[in-house]
């Protein structure tokens, strides 16, 4: 009997452009942030929910604590908001054994159903919380003609992923263009090229495409941007155009980093920058951050006035996510003697590749942010009143943005200078 690959691949964008909200002025140090004038639509989380939320979150600081071992010198991002969509649609075509693998590599362990409940929530009301922000998720299969898949797995992700579902014939170029103007289309022309052929006996092509768009809320003035020094991770130092404010901003520090959170438009979405302090490693602050309740962390910090310094950086990253899910304990589905996919066909199939693909373009009108823990607001302390703090981001840094209500990570990443 024939046997059939299926490729996964998750693409991320991150873009932020003009289009700023009100800023935020205030002489005295320890402030309240004031949200922008229009209502605020919040995305609530039930207790099953909230589990999830924490458990992918886990699962972001563990995908990045495995990017950062093997890439540990290089700029790149993750999404890993994108990798529990792809795994979640892989779930539902996948056997008992094969998807509790899948779960547990991720350490999700609520059911399929939950999380599919979990991503149609998000998707559609991310998507709406911020019509000053752009936040889309998009799914697609795109299914071999030969294949005979299903019809309970395809109708499962339409309703619950929103799912493009297409059978193609996986010999014509025209399936490739096909995909790859999808990809363009849901990324807002940031990723023109996901593939470059497809097998003639691929399965199915599983894509989630994410496409972030945003503004700061208060922005940095590019006539303030200089060029300035910037020690890198391989040591050696470089000229960067290192953009500069003071503001009001969320801060917090302890004796492994010094954090800051940014708003975007009208708050829903923000971004932590975590600077390591004198000593200190990128991987001694995800140490501190790994165990942390993300949502609780970044709630809690205290509003003061920041003298912000950062570099204007873009990055690009694509990393096949076969080796890291592999160490991680789900191999299986890449095994085409072990991997069980009985939900999507009854014909043999297993995962070739998840293929991961990021952009990001950070500038004064917008930019990416990094993560702080919990522990170090318990542990952190308070600025002294009517003290500007300085935090210059001239050495490696992590960088992390939030749907700040749920403290859900949606993209995760470093900025090393290489």
């Amino acid at each position: 009997m024939k046997r059939y690959f299926i490729t996964a691949t998750t693409i991320i964008t991150a873009l932020m452009l003009t289009g700023c909200g009100k800023n935020v002025v205030n002489t005295s140090n320890e402030v309240k942030i004031t949200q922008a004038k229009e209502s605020m639509k919040i995305v609530k989380l039930s207790e099953g929910e909230s589990k999830i939320r924490t458990e992918a979150n886990k699962f972001a600081w563990n995908a990045l604590g495995y990017s950062i071992e093997k890439d540990g010198k290089k700029d790149f991002m993750i999404s890993p908001l994108s990798m529990v969509y792809a795994l979640g649609m892989i779930n539902n075509g996948a056997g008992d054994n094969t998807e509790s693998k899948i779960s547990k590599a991720t350490g999700l362990t609520g059911g399929t159903d939950d999380i599919n409940k979990f991503c149609h929530k998000i998707m559609n009301e991310f998507a709406l919380i911020d019509n000053s922000t752009t936040m889309n998720i998009a799914n697609a299969a795109i299914i071999n003609k030969k294949l005979k898949v299903k019809e309970d797995f395809v109708n499962t992700l339409k309703d619950n992923y929103d799912a493009m579902a297409e059978a193609c014939d996986f010999s014509k170029k025209s399936t490739v263009d096909k995909v790859n103007s999808w990809c363009a289309e849901k990324t807002g022309g940031m990723i023109n090229r996901m593939i470059n052929n497809i097998n003639p006996d691929d399965a199915a092509i599983i894509v989630n495409a994410i496409y972030f768009k945003g503004s700061w809320k208060n922005i940095f003035d590019k006539k303030n941007t200089k060029k300035d020094k910037f020690k890198t991770a391989d040591g050696s130092v470089k000229d960067v155009d290192m953009m500069q404010k003071t503001k009001i901003e969320r801060y917090t520090e302890n004796e492994t980093f010094s954090a800051i959170s940014m708003l975007y438009g009208n708050g829903h979405y923000s971004m932590q920058i975590i600077l390591p302090k004198k000593g200190k490693s990128i991987g001694d602050a995800v140490e501190v951050l790994r165990n942390t309740e993300w949502n609780k962390f970044i709630n809690s910090m205290n509003a003061n006035k920041v003298n912000v310094m950062m570099p204007r950086f873009d990055i690009e990253y694509t990393r096949d996510l076969k080796p890291m899910l592999t160490d991680m304990g789900a191999g299986d589905m890449f095994n085409m003697d072990k991997a069980e996919m009985s939900k999507m066909s009854d014909m043999p199939a297993w995962v070739s590749s998840i293929i991961h693909k990021t952009k990001i373009e950070v500038n004064e009108e917008g930019t990416k942010a990094a993560a702080v823990t919990g522990a170090v607001v318990v542990g952190g302390s308070r600025p002294k009143e009517n003290k500007t703090i300085e935090f210059k981001a001239d050495h490696p840094f992590l960088f992390v943005i939030t749907e700040h209500n749920t403290g859900i990570i949606c993209f995760i990443g470093q900025y090393t200078g290489n």
